[in-house]
């Protein structure tokens, strides 16, 4: 299991517990797990996927956070709610150092983390 369980994380406004579900079928380990304080419509999940990139030799590894969240003034034709879809992944050489990998993670999530990103990249900056 690549979390320890139950795993307690914060969103900004306050703790969301997540539990294994399930490691989905498939040639490549993929891991869900569920928030079971969410409503069973808002299908709330983690995921946890590594896969081998045959054509180079490179290994891909991907942190997923998924819910469908209420739209914000639809418009005619618009669904009520969809999904977000926010993931994390990295890639690397199989021989590149656990060290050399955690800091471009580090970077990203750093750079991630700086006030108004969310907003520039709904809009389109770059």
């Amino acid at each position: 299991m690549f979390f320890t369980v139950p795993l307690v994380i914060s969103d900004g406004s306050g703790n969301r517990t997540f539990n294994f579900q399930m490691q989905e079928p498939g040639l490549s380990p993929i891991g869900r797990y569920n928030e079971p304080a969410s409503t069973a419509s808002a299908e709330s999940r983690l995921r946890v996927a590594h896969y081998d990139v045959s054509r180079n030799g490179r290994k891909r590894h991907l942190i997923q956070s998924s819910e469908i969240v209420v739209l914000v003034n639809p418009g005619e034709g618009d669904p009520a709610d969809d999904v977000i879809i926010a993931n994390i992944t990295i890639e690397h050489h199989p021989k590149h150092s656990e060290a050399a990998v955690e800091k471009r993670l580090k970077l990203a999530l750093a750079a991630a983390g700086i006030a108004g990103t969310t907003a520039s990249l709904m809009q389109g900056n770059v």
